[in-house]
């Protein structure tokens, strides 16, 4: 508990002297946001400038990925956030006209503010993801998954030759999808070493069935002709309804976006949806939403379960019973 309260206290320091020294204003009062999975610090800061008092958002990181970016840094490539990529992502946004914050300053760690940082307008409404997996089943949420089908297809239309960090220029020698499935049986690989008692005790009689699961997509795997733009988990952003509507208010987690393969953007956004449980089905006015902007690969209902494999298996590791059943159900057809 006193841990905590100065951890606490570090941040709120840390973020006083952001808003002072980068932004020109003082702190009036701040409150922590939830930051999510990252470990990462979010803090509503009420700040006061010249004859006015706003709110705005100061996230508090650790630095993540390489930088600068080369093609040689492959550590990051398949599944890791990359800080120094913020600017970058945000000026990209912002050149095809897509919603996301206003970037109000960042900066990597120094001796007085030891995190990496980043300040942003304040965007006002509701977690898309939370309220696709846990809002009750309606016309308010069917509104919602049609606003996310058009919201991700537009991030979706920016594509290139070659995946990696926005920033990255040169290409990977490595062709994707070989480089995918090295990573994929070292990562299998590492989980059956690290000898959790739930995960052994459920899987210990599957591991041959994954490894036939992979081969098997490996063998009649198509490589991918282009890379979207996307966060890793799909969609994370803010939206506010109005009226009826739902209006996507702006993009977040901007270390997470890279350009990465179209169909493990899909994928991961639908497992977010359906959950480990699979208790809710992406529906058809996401789809067709998505599908009015841009088309969805012929192989995608073929390749995406690998995809799913992945993050299944790394919920697993962590001791996550449900997640050890799914891979089960995954790999046998129960699914």
């Amino acid at each position: 508990m006193v841990e905590a309260v100065k951890t606490v206290d570090a941040h709120v320091r840390a973020v006083g002297l952001i808003v002072s020294r980068w932004l020109a204003g003082s702190m009036v009062a701040a409150s922590a946001l939830d930051g999510g999975y990252s470990g990462a610090a979010v803090y509503r800061v009420r700040v006061r400038e010249v004859g006015s008092e706003h709110d705005i958002v100061v996230k508090l990181d650790r630095p993540r990925g390489p930088n600068p970016i080369t093609p040689a840094d492959t550590a990051v490539r398949m599944y890791s956030a990359r800080t120094w990529s913020v600017p970058a992502v945000h000026a990209l946004l912002r050149e095809h006209g897509l919603p996301v914050y206003d970037l109000l300053g960042w900066g990597p760690p120094t001796e007085d503010v030891p995190f990496f940082w980043v300040a942003m307008s304040a965007l006002e409404g509701v977690s898309v993801r939370d309220q696709l997996q846990h809002a009750r089943e309606g016309a308010e949420l069917t509104g919602l998954f049609r606003t996310a089908g058009e919201a991700l297809a537009a991030v979706h239309a920016m594509t290139r030759a070659h995946d990696g960090a926005v920033d990255l220029d040169v290409p990977y020698a490595e062709p994707w999808d070989q480089a995918f499935f090295a990573y994929l049986d070292s990562f299998i690989a590492r989980v059956r070493r690290r000898g959790n008692p739930t995960l052994d005790r459920l899987l210990r009689d599957h591991w041959h069935a994954i490894d036939a699961f992979v081969q098997e997509r490996r063998r009649r795997w198509v490589p991918a002709c282009q890379y979207v733009l996307s966060h890793f988990d799909g969609l994370q952003a803010i939206a506010a309804r109005a009226r009826g509507v739902w209006r996507l208010s702006g993009h977040l987690d901007l270390e997470d976006f890279s350009f990465r393969e179209p169909r493990w953007a899909l994928a991961a956004f639908e497992l977010g949806v359906e959950g480990v449980r699979h208790r809710r089905r992406v529906p058809a006015a996401f789809w067709q939403a998505y599908r009015s902007i841009r088309s969805v690969d012929p192989s995608y209902e073929d390749t995406k379960d690998v995809f799913k494999l992945f993050h299944l298996l790394d919920w697993a590791q962590m001791g996550y019973e449900p997640a050890s059943r799914a891979v089960m159900d995954l790999v046998t057809g129960a699914w």
